[in-house]
């Protein structure tokens, strides 16, 4: 199904309304909607419209990917559904790809097995004396590493202690890998 972009005026639609029109093989008539999720606007023999051109403007569905509320990817043409699209940009939720989608899912799973590691530990930023320990990716070795947080606060995920996360680093290598590989 594509989308259309009316440019006369029908007995139920007026010019610049966008229409989504399906074709049926079998019968040759185009069903034109208003809504893609409601009842047709009405049906067109394919011979009425002989200057199809001069009625409609072609525009395309463009098919992205998401992350759903179960945690599966899905996909979808815009369809209608313009702002649901502008917020799922507006939250990191867009993607063009498939395998951009299935990449920030892996890190987003990765994430959590990780924050699940650091046994509840959050940061006392207030306390200077504190031990702070966060991963890192060494490129050259191509391994997790840890350093100690002591001087800025980051967006990264903080163990209590060096144990803690070599316990970490050990049952979970994957997960480390893909969580702090993982290029936006």
């Amino acid at each position: 199904m594509k989308r259309y972009k009316l440019l006369k005026d029908l007995p139920f639609a007026k010019a610049g309304e966008e229409l989504y029109l399906k074709h049926d093989e079998e019968t040759g008539y185009f069903t034109l909607y208003k809504d893609v999720n409601k009842m047709s606007a009405g049906d067109l023999h394919e011979g009425f419209i002989e200057n199809f051109d001069e009625w409609f403007e072609t525009q395309e569905l463009k098919k992205y990917y998401y992350i759903g509320s179960m945690g599966h990817i899905e996909n979808t043409e815009y369809q209608g559904w313009e702002s649901s699209a502008k917020l799922r940009k507006s939250i990191g939720n867009y993607f063009e790809t498939r395998e951009e989608a299935e990449k920030y899912l892996e890190y987003l799973k990765a994430k959590e097995v990780i924050k699940k590691d650091t046994k509840g530990f959050k940061p006392n930023w207030r306390d200077k004396d504190e031990d702070r320990f966060m991963g890192c990716w060494d490129f050259k070795r191509k391994r997790a590493l840890f350093d100690y947080g002591d001087a800025f606060k980051t967006p990264e995920i903080y163990f209590k202690s060096r144990e803690d996360i070599s316990e970490s680093f050990k049952k979970h290598p994957e997960e480390w890998k893909a969580y702090l590989t993982y290029e936006q």
